[in-house]
């Protein structure tokens, strides 16, 4: 009988899928261009996105800088996202990281809502962690 496998595990039992997976990786970081974060901001901005108004366009933290390439954008399929960010690298160093990034002084205000702390509490109740405050 033939099992199927996991896609959790398929890269520990299939020989050569990390370096398929590594070469991909390799050529999306290749064919994606060059941006300043002024530029990306200015391209992806939309001010009715949620948490756009505490956004600003933001160099590299590592090494400072002022170069990306947008590599990824995760978000939420639903009618009213809850999250919608893109993933950039910085092209001296590789760091990569959320872009545009958020205000310091205004980051308290995405934890200040209470649907942040009861969507944190509801998946602590259902993951069984003991963890309280």
């Amino acid at each position: 009988m033939r099992r199927v496998l996991r896609s959790s595990v398929a890269h520990l039992v299939l020989p050569g899928l990390p370096w398929l997976l590594e070469l991909r990786w390799r050529l999306r970081i290749r064919r994606a261009p060059v941006t300043t974060p002024e530029r990306h901001a200015l391209a992806v901005a939309d001010p009715d996105r949620r948490g756009a108004a505490i956004e600003r366009p933001l160099g590299c933290a590592l090494c400072g800088g002022r170069e990306i390439q947008e590599l990824l954008h995760p978000f939420d399929k639903r009618k009213k996202p809850r999250w919608n960010y893109h993933v950039v690298r910085c092209t001296g160093c590789g760091f990569l990281y959320r872009h545009p990034g958020i205000v310091p002084a205004r980051l308290g205000d995405l934890y200040a809502s209470g649907a942040t702390r009861s969507s944190w509490a509801a998946s602590t109740r259902t993951s069984g962690s003991g963890a309280t405050t």
